[in-house]
């Protein structure tokens, strides 16, 4: 069969064969879309008057302009009014600075100080220092939050007014903040007199007085106010700090991030609930009853019977008698003429400088040792029921031990819940696509396809890409500055070797309005793409693979389409010339896997009409098309009268 040319209708502008108008018209699509993209610096003044007529009434010009300055000029004039009143702003440049620091004061703070209270080990030396300028951050934060402009949750205004910044910090964080900026840590160095210690940093043979320890206790619990202090400020731990950046700058394994952001938050937590473990085996937290049982040793603790005691220097006990053998749990003290011993756990050593006694008993189990069998202990309460091998014993141990059951459980089952979550976004397109087989399989068994045909349609829908995600509802919520840019890293190097398109791909415009309608499709081997008479108009671009034309008997091959080339274009120049009942007159058939991009017909005919470039170049390849394949027809005929065969000719 011979494929007859048609008659183009001329394009609904009739000057489209001026060249001058074309020219024209280009550059109204460009200037237009320079417009769109370059407008953000620019003043339309026309646009906001329709806008504010709109809304608002008509409004004038003049009226428009001084409404513009007005709005310019209080921004100076609050820029002014802030360093007046010495008002912080909360976008500043010093306030972005302030939180940065408050980052990483916060990230010290959560670490530190639950070792600080847990195991009442004060700083000394070069950390004595350190966290006095801490302490002073807290003090200056205090003071600021005095001078902090805040939004106002409803109108969204920022309040400048003192008393009112004054009276809304009163309400809600000034107690809490007072607390956590008390300087207990100051007060329990003057009861304990290791001040001078505490800056040279050789308070290690201190020993707790047993006069000062409820004030003591008091003192260490304010320390947790700091904690609460953290979640007033836990926006700084947000998306936007360290983690958020990583994330950001590894977003194609934001997974690991979230595992290493769940890892960090399940280590704190075993942290904070292990040292408070080991504050509240302390014996300051004995009830009256408790402490007789200790002393008369009908009760014994998990510090005693793990390192011999709670605390990691102790006072040695002096012995009776004349004489005693030394060892390293017993010595001779010339200078009191007395024996001093210590319990099987710990090493006795000398101490001049010491007031009073001139030895100390040191546990072999340091302070490394006693935090990570507490860190064991709430890993092995919060993951699981525990071991039995380190067990509660007094009132206070019983109740933060049951606190951290069920808060272990809930967050343990957070985690769990996370994780599920993570691993499933991992797969997303493996249960994409198996959803997509799943549907498949029921709708063949449900209409009972023979197997041979079963087997080609699974073939077919395994070769296809499946995403987890609709990649045009992506794009379409991108600005187009951002869209253009994506499909041109996408698209231009395919649609560049198109020689069709090479020119018309230099459009941004163009680019991003083509290629955000085009689909990858796959086509397996030995599969047609569409067949003769069928009424479907897309149009379909050979990225890779072997294509061919077969005459009518789907035997005879009358071309072979090259890579890079756009087919299917009969179709759509048939309606747009307006012929409403058109059937594809040739049959397209994969010899091999193939490649392509595809375009539906309603999206082709709408860029032909808005791009009258793009419809020349169509009916320009229809052309050629039409007239290679009708030579090869003419071919097989002459052919076939000779007895001869024919392989097709590259078409491209």
């Amino acid at each position: 069969m011979i494929i007859q040319p048609f008659e183009s209708r001329p394009h609904p502008n009739p000057d489209l064969e001026n060249g001058q108008q074309e020219e024209e018209e280009k550059d109204d699509i460009r200037l237009a879309h320079s417009s769109l993209l370059h407008d953000d610096n620019q003043v339309r003044v026309s646009d906001d008057k329709a806008n504010d007529s709109f809304f608002f009434g008509p409004v004038d010009a003049d009226l428009s302009d001084s409404i513009l300055f007005k709005s310019y000029e209080q921004q100076i004039v609050t820029s002014d009014a802030l360093r007046k009143k010495r008002i912080i702003h909360p976008d500043s440049a010093f306030r972005k600075l302030w939180i940065n620091l408050q980052l990483w004061v916060t990230l010290y703070i959560i670490w530190v100080t639950p070792v600080r209270v847990g195991f009442d080990l004060p700083a000394e030396g070069l950390w004595f220092w350190v966290e006095g300028i801490i302490d002073i951050f807290f003090y200056t934060d205090f003071v600021l939050n005095f001078f902090t402009a805040y939004e106002h949750p409803v109108t969204g205004e920022i309040v400048m007014d003192h008393r009112k910044i004054a009276f809304r910090y009163l309400r809600t964080w000034f107690l809490i903040d007072l607390l956590a900026t008390f300087p207990s840590d100051y007060v329990v160095r003057g009861v304990e007199g290791t001040w001078t210690c505490s800056v040279k940093g050789n308070c290690n043979n201190r020993i707790s007085k047993d006069s000062s320890i409820s004030l003591i206790v008091g003192l260490r619990a304010l320390r947790v106010f700091r904690f609460i202090w953290i979640f007033k400020n836990f926006n700084v731990l947000s998306i936007g700090t360290v983690l958020g950046r990583l994330q950001d700058e590894l977003y194609s394994a934001r997974w690991v991030i979230s595992m290493l952001e769940m890892l960090i938050v399940l280590t704190f937590m075993g942290h904070l609930v292990g040292c408070f473990y080991y504050f509240f085996s302390s014996p300051e937290w004995y009830s009256a009853s408790e402490s007789y049982l200790v002393s008369m040793g009908e009760m014994s603790t998990w510090t005693d019977y793990k390192f011999g005691g709670y605390y990691v220097i102790e006072q040695p006990t002096v012995l009776s008698g004349v004489t005693h053998v030394a060892s390293r749990t017993t010595s001779y003290d010339n200078v009191s003429a007395s024996w001093y011993t210590c319990s099987d756990m710990y090493y006795i050593k000398a101490c001049p400088a010491c007031d009073g006694m001139k030895y100390r008993c040191h546990s072999y189990y340091g302070y490394p040792n006693r935090y990570i069998t507490s860190l064991y202990w709430a890993f092995t309460t919060m993951t699981t029921v525990g071991y039995g091998d380190i067990t509660a014993s007094s009132m206070a141990e019983k109740v933060w031990a049951s606190l951290s059951m069920v808060i272990g459980g809930f967050f343990m089952s957070f985690c769990f819940g996370r994780m599920a979550s993570i691993m499933s976004r991992l797969d997303a397109d493996k249960v994409a696509r198996s959803d997509q087989l799943h549907e498949l399989t029921e709708f063949m068994r449900d209409v009972e396809l023979p197997r041979p045909l079963a087997k080609r349609v699974l073939g077919f829908f395994k070769k296809q890409k499946v995403k987890a995600y609709d990649r045009h509802a992506v794009l379409s919520r991108l600005p187009f500055e951002l869209r253009s840019k994506i499909l041109r890293h996408l698209y231009l190097p395919s649609l560049q070797n198109v020689a069709m398109l090479k020119d018309l791909a230099q459009d941004q415009l163009f680019l991003a309005d083509l290629a955000v309608r085009l689909q990858p499709t796959h086509f397996s081997a030995e599969s047609f793409v569409y067949q003769r008479g069928e009424g479907s108009s897309d149009i379909y671009i050979l990225l890779q693979g072997e294509l061919h034309i077969l005459a009518a008997d789907q035997e005879a091959v009358l071309a072979r389409v090259a890579e890079d080339t756009i087919f299917g274009e009969e179709m759509v120049l048939r309606k747009i010339a307006g012929q409403s009942k058109v059937k594809r007159s040739e049959n397209l058939f994969c010899r091999t896997n193939c490649d392509m991009l595809k375009v539906s017909g309603d999206d082709i005919m709408d860029l032909c009409e808005h791009y009258p470039d793009l419809l020349r170049s169509l009916q320009r390849l229809y052309r050629v098309h039409y007239q290679q394949i009708n030579a090869q027809v003419q071919a097989q005929i002459g052919k076939g009268r000779g007895g001869g065969g024919v392989s097709g000719d590259g078409m491209g």
